[in-house]
């Protein structure tokens, strides 16, 4: 413990000043959570994090396990070759998004074992695509979901800013600038490390970047004060790819808006559970897009639908992890600060499995970006 809490100051507590207990307790959480646990490489575990220790000494050593249920014929490859369907297999028929779910539907992988139609079935031809998640108990059966097939986020985004007309538009998670270019009027950009690669002021009558983390930003500016006493009507949130960031951003920005104001969320829309991973790479041998991370920011969506029902969220089918936009705000609501660690606690090892993805397609309608092609169109969901 001594080795541990050395780490803590020297690496976070010595870095930072904390406004507040909460701040504090909120911070030394995330690090303790995400940093250390999670992702921190350990010397002593042979450089590797503490989270993966415990999955590897908890993984079962047989390489699958499971009682065959049914065999039926499938053909793969060019070539013929049975598909055994095992006691844990969580496949189910394919389900859709409302009027974009038959081309967008969300389906299930499968858990099973090839088997030679001259032979039984052997552990030693258990399909690759599937032999982590049979022979890893604690590892969730892979889910994959067909591309979103609209316009981009950035498309989406330009138009909302086109026909929407914000007065006061503010961003964190900025990068490169390319989401901050599409806005002409005043602006607040928040990213710990900008990299623009091209002019991003334009035609803004004025643009203010902060180079620091959004919790930071938001304990030591009013976002209402830096725009003259106007809320921010349209904002955008792209930072830090774990829930926790996202909800504490959604939280921070809201006390900032109208009830009419927009904010638009990017990445809560994986499309498959590599891209939905909070950390590993079990499953990028199994997906269409190894190179993608959404992280888990899918369970501040999920949290926000829980806990405020009163905000009107609409998710679109922007590639390539979706486009969420919430609008009805209350900017006096105090639900999410006061559920938030119960929350976080509950949501913390929650996977992103079939059971979850049935739960998200009843909560809400994946709609079609098709609504930002138009000023009729748009006028439809939202208004400034």
């Amino acid at each position: 413990m001594e080795s541990f809490f050395h780490t803590l100051k020297t690496e976070r507590v010595h870095h930072r000043v904390y406004a507040t207990r909460a701040e504090a307790r909120r911070d030394l959480f995330d690090y303790t959570e995400d940093l250390y646990n999670s992702r921190r490489l350990h010397s002593a575990l042979g450089y590797i994090s503490p989270a993966d220790m415990e999955r590897k000494a908890a993984s079962p050593r047989p390489l699958f396990q499971g009682r065959i249920k049914s065999m039926r014929p499938h053909a793969a490859g060019g070539g013929a070759h049975a598909w055994a369907s095992l006691e844990a297999d969580s496949s189910g028929p394919d389900r859709g998004w409302s009027e974009v779910g038959r081309r967008s539907g969300w389906r299930g992988g499968s858990l099973g074992a090839t088997a030679s139609p001259a032979g039984p079935l052997r552990p030693d031809r258990v399909d690759r695509q599937n032999w982590q998640s049979l022979g890893r108990g604690l590892m969730a059966p892979f889910v994959k979901l067909p591309y979103h097939a609209g316009m981009s986020h950035y498309e989406a985004l330009k138009n909302a800013h086109k026909y929407l007309r914000p007065k006061t538009y503010l961003e964190v998670g900025t990068s490169t600038g390319e989401s901050l270019a599409l806005a002409s009027c005043a602006s607040i950009a928040v990213d710990p490390e900008f990299v623009f690669d091209q002019d991003v002021i334009g035609a803004k009558p004025f643009c203010l970047l902060f180079s620091m983390g959004s919790d930071d930003f938001f304990s030591r500016f009013d976002p209402k004060v830096l725009f003259n006493g106007h809320h921010v009507n349209m904002a955008f949130l792209d930072g830090m790819h774990l829930y926790q960031f996202l909800l504490r951003d959604f939280i921070n920005v809201e006390k900032h808006c109208a009830s009419n104001s927009v904010i638009f969320m990017h990445d809560c829309l994986p499309t498959d559970s590599h891209v939905a991973r909070r950390g590993g790479d079990e499953y990028a041998h199994m997906s269409d897009h190894p190179h993608h991370w959404a992280g888990d920011l899918w369970k501040a969506l999920m949290i926000l639908r829980e806990l405020r029902p009163d905000l009107r969220i609409t998710a679109f089918d922007a590639p390539p992890t979706g486009l969420v936009a919430v609008t009805n705000l209350d900017p006096s609501s105090t639900v999410l600060e006061h559920a938030y660690f119960d929350a976080v606690e509950r949501y913390r090892d929650r996977s992103f499995d079939q059971a979850t993805l049935d739960e998200m397609q009843s909560q809400m309608a994946l709609t079609s970006t098709l609504a930002f092609e138009s000023q009729e169109r748009i006028a439809s969901y939202f208004w400034l």
